[in-house]
């Protein structure tokens, strides 16, 4: 998962970012050794795995008939089917003043 620091004044936070599939791409450039060796690491939303290069292809059309653009990798509680990941703030400790200590 990409991450990324942000620091203001007040506190720093770490932004991590969920990666996302494309829906068009595999559906434009696969060919059907692509969408075979895709049934190792695609997953159906409840964890299951797909029977067949065919189903898998159809949930990509299903999800493409539903305006979705792309899909999330894994579990993501902010995400857009147009724009993926919207990003997840993580307060962190900012580093301490060297300063301070003297």
């Amino acid at each position: 998962m990409p991450t990324e620091q942000i620091v203001t004044p007040e506190k720093t936070y770490t932004r991590r970012v969920h990666l996302c599939q494309s829906i068009t791409g595999p559906l434009r450039n696969w060919k059907p050794k692509d969408w075979k060796n895709a049934l190792r690491w695609i997953n159906k939303g409840d964890g299951s795995k797909y029977a067949s290069a065919d189903e898998l292809k159809g949930a990509f059309l299903a999800e493409l008939a539903k305006g979705h653009e792309v899909v999330p990798i894994g579990d993501c509680d902010n995400f857009d089917y147009k724009k993926g990941c919207q990003g997840h703030d993580i307060e962190t400790t900012p580093p301490a003043d060297e300063s301070a200590k003297k």
